[in-house]
């Protein structure tokens, strides 16, 4: 049996490695294998920890206060399983979660890639809204970033195999406080571009970083792609040499650059 292990200083550690210095130490989980993929303070000094029940098989939340105890915890065992990938605490006390959701094929073997979901959750961890984007097809979507937006709302990127112009491309989707589409569009030539980070910047527009292997398979280059508000290309850029280059994370600086 695994359970989840949380310290205070927010690292996942095991039971043979114990810091003499922790304030606190906290074991959770139940009769399956349970894993955190991440744990983020909230605004009322408690946390968040994000993770998946029996191996991945439902996404499982709780909400711990500021010395660890449970204050609410749930489950969501819906009929595919879903992988927290992101979480942001909203205006209002809430919660909002971007997932990655698939199912399991014929041989009981998790279909990874499939579908993009994002569940808004009240205060108390009751459900008030759950939205999917994408088609159920084997490494069909993937969410890649996800961020709040000055107007309350969010952006949303990731990967698709099935609404672009061919094989891999950046998908992005500008969401409402309530989790409707405002727009999405995808970005992308016929061979495989991914996302690994999105921000607002300061014309509120959006700026993109991930990879691309436009010319040679092996030869991967960071892809950096810059939006209007609208969702429109502003300009892009690929830069790297003759190796494997990729962007992990893309910032504005306080200077306007990147």
């Amino acid at each position: 049996m695994k359970r989840i292990i949380l310290l205070a200083a927010f690292f996942l550690i095991s039971t043979t490695f114990m810091p003499l210095d922790a304030q606190w130490v906290k074991i959770y989980g139940g009769d399956d294998r349970d894993v955190a993929y991440f744990i983020q303070q909230t605004s009322d000094g408690g946390y968040v920890v994000a993770g998946g029940e029996n191996s991945d098989a439902y996404l499982r939340v709780l909400k711990l206060d500021s010395s660890g105890s449970i204050e609410w915890k749930l489950a969501y065992r819906g009929s595919y399983y879903k992988i927290p990938l992101s979480f942001q605490q909203t205006s209002d006390g809430g919660y909002v979660f971007a997932c990655h959701s698939g199912r399991y094929d014929s041989n009981d073997n998790f279909t990874y890639k499939d579908e993009i979901w994002v569940i808004k959750l009240n205060s108390s961890g009751g459900y008030e809204s759950t939205s999917s984007f994408g088609r159920f097809i084997n490494n069909g979507e993937y969410a890649g970033a996800f961020q709040p937006t000055d107007d309350g709302g969010y952006v949303l990127a990731g990967e698709t195999r099935t609404q672009g112009a061919g094989g891999n491309d950046i998908w992005v989707f500008k969401l409402t406080p309530e989790g409707d589409i405002e727009w999405q569009k995808t970005y992308g030539e016929r061979d495989d571009d991914w996302l690994r980070s999105i921000q607002q910047t300061s014309d509120g527009g959006y700026i993109l970083a991930g990879g691309t292997n436009l010319f040679l398979p092996l030869e991967e280059e960071i892809l950096v792609i810059k939006l209007t508000p609208a969702g429109d290309v502003e300009w892009q850029w690929t830069y790297g040499g003759n190796l494997r280059d990729r962007a992990c994370s893309i910032q504005q600086t306080s200077d306007g650059g990147l």
